[in-house]
């Protein structure tokens, strides 16, 4: 194990400052040219030899434009033959099966989550998974490896119980771990250290990632709650808007363990569509929605509302994870959530409002 090097891990977990931002993840030459620093000089051309490029380029263009025929219509057999292809690649006929699956894989989570070799501290814990939170959306990951390394978190502690000490290498190397998993391209380990601030080394997280894989026999297998939170917006026409805060409260219940590890990630995520509709004015909850989440009717996950507005109404205790949705690329979900919040608290004067919302 790594040693923490005469400081606390979580002053480390909560005051880091990413010294190393400056230092290119994938390619190091490449990152510097892209921030402006450390570049290399190089000559340019002259103003008329960048005209005489540019002309070429043109005349080439126009010149390859006269030669190709005209681009026609798709014809009506070239259509169906597209419809059968994304028809194969959705597998329709088996969806309903994949989801009951998951939805069995969910709820056996769900239950060890409930055992009581259970016993990671849930400060620590929120703190550890907000900090997660920030390295995850600084290397650009997919959400999904969010929710993977979340999970291998949990599933690790409720087998191998980790000390404070080592939680923030639980932590990236679980990161490390989900990131092989699900994405493309992959940081090098190093850059993984980097963001510990030098509290362990490359080789501190390959010999955890060794001990995790281990512990959880290699068994990764996941029923990501994003998946819910897609098949229920086929419900609900796939509004952008709303998913993007379904996915914001979602990801309330992720950090929120006091509150939200007593319910199975798919009532999650089906409480988050019915709040987010409820935002835009749409109370309704249809037997459609009831089907494509997973057979739960409103009153099922009215109190998952009323804990997500709770969360709503309390000071800010997750600062990164609040910065991460306040970004356009999340359509400022958090900013909306809480203006929403407030304002319906100001048309209440405060009185009863869990009752009243929902």
């Amino acid at each position: 194990m790594g040693s923490v090097k005469k400081r606390t891990v979580f002053s480390d977990i909560t005051s880091s400052n990413n010294n190393h931002e400056n230092i290119g993840i994938f390619d190091g030459n490449s990152y510097h040219k892209r921030k402006g620093k450390n570049l290399m000089k190089r000559s340019l051309k002259n103003k008329s030899t960048y005209i005489t490029d540019i002309n070429n380029i043109t005349n080439s263009t126009e010149n390859k434009k006269r030669t190709q025929p005209p681009e026609q219509a798709p014809s009506r057999e070239d259509l169906e033959y597209d419809q059968k292809i994304e028809d194969m690649l959705a597998v329709k006929e088996y969806s309903q099966d994949i989801f009951e699956y998951l939805y069995q894989l969910d709820y056996n989570y769900f239950k060890t989550l409930k055992t009581p070799s259970y016993k990671i501290d849930i400060i620590n814990r929120e703190i550890l998974v907000n900090w997660i939170i920030k390295v995850h959306s600084y290397f650009g990951f997919l959400e999904e490896t969010l929710y993977l390394t979340v999970y291998i978190i949990d599933k690790f502690q409720s087998l191998n119980p980790t000390s404070i000490a080592d939680l923030q290498l639980l932590g990236i190397t679980s990161l490390f771990i989900a990131s092989k998993t699900e994405e493309i391209m992959v940081p090098r380990v190093i850059y993984y250290s980097y963001q510990t601030d030098g509290c362990f080394s490359v080789r501190d997280i390959i010999n955890f990632e060794i001990q995790i894989l281990e512990t959880l026999q290699y068994d990764l297998t996941y029923a990501n709650p994003l998946n819910f939170i897609r098949r229920i917006t086929k419900a609900d026409d796939f509004n952008l808007p709303r998913r993007t805060i379904a996915k914001y409260l979602l990801e309330i219940t992720l950090i929120d363990s006091k509150h939200f590890d007593k319910f199975p990630r798919a009532q999650c995520a089906a409480a988050a569509i019915l709040l987010s509709r409820i935002m835009f004015g749409k109370h309704g909850w249809g037997s459609d929605f009831i089907t494509y989440s997973g057979g739960y009717g409103k009153k099922d996950i009215i109190y998952i509302c009323k804990l997500l507005i709770g969360y709503l109404l309390s000071p800010i205790s997750h600062p990164d994870f609040q910065v991460k949705y306040e970004s356009t690329r999340y359509l400022r979900a958090s900013i909306i959530c809480k203006e929403w919040v407030l304002a319906i608290m100001k048309q209440q004067k405060g009185k009863n409002l869990k009752k009243r919302v929902v």
